[in-house]
């Protein structure tokens, strides 16, 4: 029942105190929490099957299996099952806990999507600008900015990480052909 607190906590407040954990808790956190995934999926899935079937709602169909067309299957599995979530989790939850270095990669990452996602440039643009940009990023943080971007990242939580929660959903919109009826 624990965890459940901790997920309204964290919808509350945008985080959760850190606590000092053993390898062993961490496991059988870790165990809970994707039986809790498993769980919802498998409960969603069938409730939107079925709300498909019986032609109450209509699912959106993913465009994404044609983009990946072109690739062997080893390199398909590998940019879902590994270098897409690496990527999502450093730029979206890394972003959560402020820190330079942080900053600079959520930055790289958020600007990598605007280029590729939103203004679908070429793979080798998507990756020179976004480097360069980490780099402009990296040069313009000073102590002073720091210290501003620190404390509005401490004052702002829930602020901060709805934002990440909303632009990491629309993000995902981009999976799906755009309809009025998916908006």
């Amino acid at each position: 029942m624990n965890i459940f607190k901790n997920f309204w906590i964290l919808a509350k407040t945008g985080f959760i105190v850190k606590k000092e954990r053993n390898l062993k808790y961490t496991f059988i956190i870790g165990l809970k929490l994707f039986g809790i995934i498993i769980t919802t999926k498998l409960l969603f899935f069938g409730l939107f099957q079925s709300l498909e079937h019986f032609e109450i709602i209509q699912l959106p169909q993913s465009i994404n299996s044609n983009r990946l067309e072109n690739y062997s299957k080893i390199i398909q599995f590998s940019i879902i099952a590994i270098y897409v979530p690496i990527f999502e989790e450093l730029t979206f939850r890394n972003g959560l806990r402020f820190s330079k270095w942080n900053f600079i990669i959520t930055s790289i990452g958020m600007v990598f999507l605007i280029l590729r996602i939103f203004l679908k440039l070429d793979w080798i643009y998507c990756l020179i600008y976004p480097l360069i940009s980490g780099i402009i990023v990296y040069l313009s943080l000073k102590e002073a900015i720091i210290g501003l971007l620190f404390k509005f990242w401490d004052d702002n939580k829930k602020t901060i990480f709805y934002s990440f929660l909303i632009v990491f959903g629309l993000i995902h919109l981009g999976n799906y052909e755009l309809t009025s009826e998916l908006w």
